[in-house]
């Protein structure tokens, strides 16, 4: 089992070049205790953004998600 330690830097090292993807508008950690994975939602399904992130990430699968827009309430 790889360690959410390893997970969350891995998700750090990257989350700043994913951001600058025409699209991407979030990226977090999903998945069980046995199997995490980072999760890229993006707010367009484009082969542009898909091509452009990998399908592993040093040893994490990676998932693209379609997502609508999310807006903060106060």
């Amino acid at each position: 089992m790889k360690s959410m330690d390893k997970i969350l830097a891995v998700k750090k090292k990257y989350e700043g070049e994913f951001l600058k993807l025409p699209g991407v508008i979030s990226i977090g950690i999903a998945g069980s205790e046995e199997e995490k994975f980072i999760k890229i939602s993006v707010n367009k399904n484009s082969d542009r953004v898909q091509k452009s992130i990998p399908k592993i990430l040093e040893g994490f699968k990676v998932i693209v998600q379609y997502s609508s827009e999310i807006k903060a309430y106060e």
